[in-house]
């Protein structure tokens, strides 16, 4: 999805995410609603924070790494730099609507919290595995040897239609939680999640044809 698409969504950076990393010091390279039990939102809203600000961090990380992510040339095969090109655009989609859904925990009520800690959960869980397919991407370009390289395309074969079952199934449970979502800034956000899940799994079909092209593919799941 590109930058101007995510701007007429009105996502906009959320302030607080890009303080912390600041702060960090961190390198620059590198189902209807129901009340919720107090108790049961305090404890929820704590264990759900902690791990937000530690993804976000990773992910943060990720981006302000982007510039200086490449392919070695070792066994670079046509398809690899399209991919990396949409991954990197990808990347920067997915962190505005992390710090956007970040924002809206921020700011929404207890008994609203629970569908959005949800979603960030659906989200979140599909994009690390996209983030895996390119880890193992990078080895395959990296590989010392032609039978090295047929290991790692192989899974990297496997892995790709994995993802796409992957995104494929977060694409439809979030269509299903529609109805639980009552707010138009949180169902903003659940379309431009599918939205983006969708342009990744375009992308990342591509990537499998190119890889079935040299390895014969088995169905997918």
């Amino acid at each position: 999805m590109s930058a101007t698409v995510f701007e007429s969504m009105n996502l906009t950076p959320n302030p607080a995410f890009n303080a912390d990393f600041a702060a960090s010091g961190a390198s620059t390279c590198w189902s209807a609603p129901v009340a919720t039990p107090r108790w049961l939102a305090s404890y929820v809203k704590g264990r759900e924070r902690a791990n937000i600000d530690v993804r976000s961090s990773v992910i943060v990380l990720l981006v302000a790494c982007l510039p200086f992510l490449s392919l070695a040339r070792g066994a670079e095969r046509m398809g690899d730099t399209t991919f990396v090109d949409s991954y990197q655009q990808h990347a920067r989609n997915a962190i505005a609507l992390e710090n956007e859904i970040g924002f809206l925990i921020g700011i929404a009520p207890d008994e609203e919290r629970f569908n959005l800690y949800w979603t960030y959960n659906q989200f979140i869980g599909a994009w690390l595995q996209v983030e895996l397919l390119q880890a193992q991407l990078t080895l395959s370009v990296g590989a010392d040897s032609s039978a090295e390289e047929e290991a790692t395309r192989t899974t990297l074969r496997d892995q790709a239609q994995l993802v796409l079952w992957e995104l494929e199934q977060a694409e439809v449970d979030l269509e299903r939680n529609i109805p639980e979502v009552k707010r138009p800034d949180h169902l903003r956000i659940n379309r431009a999640i599918r939205a983006l899940l969708f342009e990744v799994r375009t992308t990342i079909g591509r990537l499998l044809f190119e890889q079935c092209a040299r390895i014969s593919c088995a169905p997918g799941p």
